[in-house]
């Protein structure tokens, strides 16, 4: 039940905001802190000479229920920028090389994106069960 507290959440990137954005709808008075001069945490894309490029370990995916009621409900339908067919493969820059994204079984057993080590740990994840407090492992 709403108070006449303020509530402060503490960074502007997409969980920040979007943990203000609810608590403002259900009533509460939100003030959300940001030490950096621009929002999204990890989440940024760059237009440079005509190319998006997407910074950071995380992208938006608009399948789940909560996150396409969250766009609509802002109206943020129209900023949503899709991949072209034409441009299928996805590339990671990492440590000033670019790396192609492994598209299929085989190609993610050949990259070298990933070590041997996080090739396994990978492969194992469908397997690795709950810890006792109810969270996944991974």
């Amino acid at each position: 039940m709403p108070s006449n507290k303020k509530i402060v959440v503490i960074g502007a990137g997409i969980s920040g905001l979007t943990t203000a954005y609810l608590l403002f709808k259900e009533g509460y008075d939100v003030v959300v802190l940001e030490q950096k001069d621009k929002v999204g945490g990890s989440i940024e894309t760059v237009n440079a000479d005509g190319f998006l490029f997407d910074r950071g370990p995380n992208s938006g995916l608009e399948t789940t229920p909560l996150i396409q009621q969250l766009v609509k409900e802002l109206n943020l339908e129209d900023q949503f920028v899709y991949a072209s067919r034409e441009g299928n493969k996805r590339y990671i820059l990492r440590n000033g090389q670019l790396y192609a994204l492994p598209m299929s079984p085989p190609a993610f057993l050949k990259t070298k994106l990933f070590s041997g080590k996080a090739k396994l740990r990978l492969l194992a994840e469908p397997f690795i069960g709950r810890s006792k407090d109810g969270y996944y492992q991974s």
